[in-house]
């Protein structure tokens, strides 16, 4: 079957071309796969399935050989893209999303609104910087992921938790009305 296969071309590394007798999913089907290696290691299998009658031959598999890097360079930097995403979206000490991703979700909520309102409500850490020069920056930084950890735990999931900045954080309340605000 096809899933065995892939399996095995995930586990092994190595190429196959095979025609399936029967396959649960695809009945009697040609198949090619070929490894995804990033760091002699198998991210993926680049894979490609036709009618028995018409099995794939050395050609092919050359061609699907070439493609492979390409498809590992692609997957590579779709996930560097993701990594540079989440650093531009989320605080790095807190885990919070960041004042970028407020604006952005306060660019949304405009845009979407629904006839309820849409609390905006900022906190402060009183005293902090007494606090952080007293205690030292890695008590400080404590105490930043702790008030964030108790923001983020005291909103609903509709809701949103930020780091503004600083000592400063936001809180995006929504669908409330204005007494539930209050």
């Amino acid at each position: 079957p096809v899933a065995g296969l892939l399996a095995r071309v995930a586990a092994t590394g190595q190429a196959s071309l095979e025609v399936l007798d029967a396959d649960p999913c695809l009945g009697d089907r040609a198949a090619l796969a070929v490894p995804v290696l990033a760091g002699g290691e198998v991210l993926a299998v680049l894979a490609a399935v036709r009618p028995a009658g018409q099995p794939f031959g050395v050609d092919e598999l050359r061609v699907a050989t070439e493609l492979a890097p390409l498809v590992a360079s692609a997957l590579h930097a779709a996930a560097a893209l993701e990594t540079v995403r989440t650093q531009a979206t989320r605080d790095a000490l807190t885990g919070l999303p960041n004042r970028r991703s407020l604006d952005l979700d306060l660019r949304a909520e405009v845009e979407l609104h629904t006839g309820r309102t849409t609390a905006v409500v900022m906190v402060d850490v009183d005293h902090f910087k007494k606090f952080n020069d007293r205690e030292g920056h890695a008590a400080g930084d404590a105490a930043l992921q702790a008030v964030a950890r108790v923001l983020a735990a005291a909103v609903r999931d509709q809701d949103g938790a930020y780091r503004y900045g600083g000592e400063e954080f936001c809180l995006l309340v929504r669908q409330v009305t204005e007494a539930e605000v209050r």
